[in-house]
């Protein structure tokens, strides 16, 4: 029996506990297997979703009821995601705003400028492989990362955590180079460590790096 995607996702999206005990097997194929019989009953358990006119107990189904509990527990999570992605916004902003910092010897006490241009050109070899690294290069990209990231304007995401397509597992994407950062399911999946990380990613991206659409 297929699980339905969007069903599918909206419960791993709404239980991150839930989605961590799911299968591999279940995740690849996107099947009804034990796991997610597992994970729909644990939600509807939980939930005290019980049909008391033929049952005493919660049942392991996606019938109305269930999918009623979800549409209502998705709207609210969705009404919650902006805001969530300003905060990792600035977050993200901050640390391409310290490496640029770093990058153009702009220094803060009590640590010297070229102490700070030195730590930043040893990252810059480990992260490029590039030997010796083009700093002026490597400091217009931050800096337009920095300036991407630094747009507070909502258009510069967009929240799609049940998109389909080549997409649908992605945590994010670009098209072209260029913005909005597409944001998927398997973002919202991961802790906040790993969200700001994935911002600068794709910011880095809008910045020229690489092709786009990973």
């Amino acid at each position: 029996m297929p699980a339905s995607r969007p069903r599918w996702a909206a419960l791993r999206l709404l239980d991150p506990e839930i989605n961590e005990q799911l299968s591999q097997d279940d995740l690849k194929q996107k099947r009804y297997g034990q796991s997610t019989h597992d994970m729909v009953l644990k939600y509807k358990t939980a939930r005290g979703i019980i049909n008391y006119s033929y049952q005493d107990a919660p049942d392991a189904v996606v019938g109305i009821m269930t999918i009623t509990r979800l549409d209502k527990e998705v709207a609210e999570k969705e009404r919650q995601l902006p805001a969530l992605i300003q905060t990792l916004r600035v977050k993200a902003f901050g640390r391409c705003m310290t490496a640029w910092q770093r990058l153009t010897g702009f220094g803060l006490p009590p640590q010297p400028a070229w102490d700070l241009r030195q730590q930043a050109r040893r990252a810059a070899e480990n992260i490029f492989d590039w030997d010796p690294p083009n700093m002026e290069q490597i400091e217009r990209i931050v800096s337009k990362m920095r300036n991407t990231l630094a747009d507070p304007r909502s258009e510069l995401f967009v929240i799609e955590p049940f998109v389909g397509g080549p997409h649908r597992d992605w945590s994010g994407f670009v098209e072209d180079n260029r913005p909005p950062i597409h944001l998927g399911l398997n973002f919202f999946l991961t802790d906040e460590e790993h969200q700001i990380r994935n911002l600068i990613h794709e910011s880095a991206h809008v910045a020229g790096i690489c092709s786009t659409g990973g």
